[in-house]
């Protein structure tokens, strides 16, 4: 979709805006949802170094997901920031608040994949955590949910970005209410 430059700028300006008081904040949910927050604006080319090092730093208030997220967000774009990425996604700090969250499913393992994606495509953390997205699927084949199928195609497209032989074309059928459908 084509966006207008300044819409993406008060985007970011909104983002940057909402992560104010982060280090107050005492809810899960509100703390995954400032991790969310920080990879769009690194994504978007404009990360936030300071929140970002703050949330790395308080891995104990943060649940898998976002910690998967501001993992993805520190690895995204900057080589050096890799092993604080790895680091925070393997760490054996014990979550300490209380899961707040809304989201009976949570897309833990896509965010992860996300994360390792940006962190080492290559290396055998992508396709592991890749493999046990696909053995979390409930037996009709998907998460259980929109927002957890919605990241999982996500991550599944990044992982198939980073195959070689990506100039191929690879078509994934859906079975809908309407037919079958293709998308390449």
């Amino acid at each position: 979709a084509t966006v207008p430059e300044s819409s993406i700028v008060n985007l970011k300006q909104h983002l940057i805006q909402s992560l104010r008081g982060l280090a107050e904040t005492t809810s899960a949910s509100t703390l995954e949802s400032h991790a969310r927050a920080l990879l769009v604006l690194s994504l978007a080319e404009a990360p936030q170094a300071a929140y970002l090092n703050w949330m790395a730093e308080h891995a104990a208030l943060l649940t898998t997901a976002s910690r998967a997220m501001v993992a993805a967000a520190i690895a995204h774009g900057n080589p050096a920031g890799a092993a604080t990425a790895r680091q925070l996604l393997t760490s054996k700090t014990s979550f300490t608040l209380t899961d707040d969250g809304w989201m009976p499913h949570s897309p833990d393992k896509a965010l992860e994949l996300i994360a390792w994606l940006a962190i080492d495509p290559d290396g055998p953390e992508a396709t592991k955590t890749l493999d046990r997205l696909l053995n979390e699927r409930n037996p009709y084949g998907h998460w259980r949910t929109t927002w957890a199928n919605g990241w999982s195609l996500i991550a599944m497209g990044l992982y198939a970005e980073n195959e070689e032989g990506r100039g191929e074309s690879v078509a994934i059928n859906l079975e809908t209410n309407d037919g079958t459908q293709a998308i390449h």
